[in-house]
């Protein structure tokens, strides 16, 4: 087993706190939104292996880790949903509408169209196609680094052409995976030639960088707002968003750095808890929102219009204590998914077809 890198979980950890705060409504989202996916699509491409793996074995590992994930949780929402608008008496959460059960399963599977609670699992199904086109492209096809970031590169132009110009939308999601494999082949690229490693050992650098990315973060927030949107297609610039991005993830990298050298262990220790159960926030957060949605209605804390909202409906002073306990209830709520996505991983790799398409490839 690979001995994991404490500053990537770290920054994995604030990335995925960026993501609650950004749903909870903050004073500080237009920061959030200018870098914090781009960071998500660094640091899976940062972490990028496939160089000894055959195209069967990398793809069922993402399908194991993103495909599975991203269908347990939809069909599982759709579920609970269900199952809400039959018990609710008060119509707190849901109005009942004249779609069945079965009907949004059907728009799920062939539409994409899944619940409310499920949000934020968009992100798995456009990293798990990101993955796929760089193992195809880069291992097959255009093997030189400086080739494939000119691809890259390409790609990114023509997703933003799709989703600025055309204003098309796909069910795929594929103009929001052509724009998010740029920052992915980065994140590659950087981790290829050491390039966050070597600017670490040379201290001068690397405040020196710290200075200029605040400096492009502040100008590219305020001066050329470079708010942007991934599933809502919020994009405007992509040469001025692109440099917001960067300049985020450099702020990010160093924070990241500084924490992991930091003598104060607990919060080194909760970060890394948040990195280490970035899956599970993504996917169980919204939920967890409803919960003390409901539990704060309850106390007299929140209105009965809250209940029926995803995300806090106006600017507000709870933010991040609704983002703290919406990560700790999400942790939670991962152990019997985790067990059920086990399980299936089981069933698929002990299976007669599996089997037999592994013996074809290895022939």
């Amino acid at each position: 087993m690979k001995k994991r890198i404490e500053w990537v979980d770290v920054f994995k950890g604030i990335a995925i706190l960026l993501v609650v705060i950004g749903h909870s409504n903050s004073p500080i989202n237009g920061y959030i939104y200018s870098f914090h996916m781009a960071a998500f699509l660094f640091i899976s491409g940062f972490l990028c292996s496939y160089k000894n793996k055959d195209i069967l074995e990398y793809s069922l590992k993402k399908i194991y880790t993103l495909i599975i994930p991203f269908i347990l949780s939809n069909v599982g929402f759709i579920i609970l949903v269900e199952i809400i608008i039959k018990l609710q008496k008060k119509k707190y959460f849901y109005v009942p509408d004249n779609v069945g059960f079965l009907k949004k399963l059907y728009l799920f599977f062939t539409q994409n169209i899944g619940v409310d609670l499920a949000g934020a699992t968009w992100f798995l199904l456009v990293l798990f196609q990101i993955t796929i086109l760089f193992f195809f492209f880069k291992k097959y096809l255009i093997k030189r680094n400086i080739y494939y970031f000119l691809f890259s590169l390409l790609l990114f132009i023509y997703g933003y052409y799709l989703a600025i110009v055309l204003k098309k939308r796909f069910q795929g999601l594929l103009d929001l995976v052509f724009i998010g494999q740029f920052y992915y082949t980065i994140g590659y690229i950087f981790k290829e030639y050491r390039v966050l490693d070597k600017i670490d050992k040379k201290k001068y650098i690397k405040n020196s960088l710290l200075l200029f990315s605040l400096v492009l973060f502040y100008v590219f927030n305020n001066v050329f707002p470079s708010y942007v949107d991934f599933p809502s297609r919020g994009f405007r610039n992509p040469f001025f968003e692109v440099i917001a991005s960067i300049s985020g993830v450099y702020i990010l990298f160093y924070i990241s750095k500084l924490i992991e050298n930091s003598k104060i262990k607990f919060m080194k220790q909760e970060f890394i808890k948040y990195g280490k159960n970035s899956l599970s926030i993504l996917i169980f957060h919204f939920l967890a929102f409803r919960i003390i949605f409901f539990v704060g209605y309850k106390l007299k804390f929140f209105s009965k219009e809250q209940l029926s909202n995803l995300v806090p409906i106006s600017k507000n002073n709870y933010w991040l204590v609704l983002s703290i306990l919406s990560i700790y209830i999400s942790i939670l709520c991962m152990k019997p998914f985790s067990s059920l996505s086990k399980k299936l991983r089981k069933i698929i790799k002990n299976s007669n077809y599996y089997i037999k398409i592994k013996k074809y490839i290895n022939k």
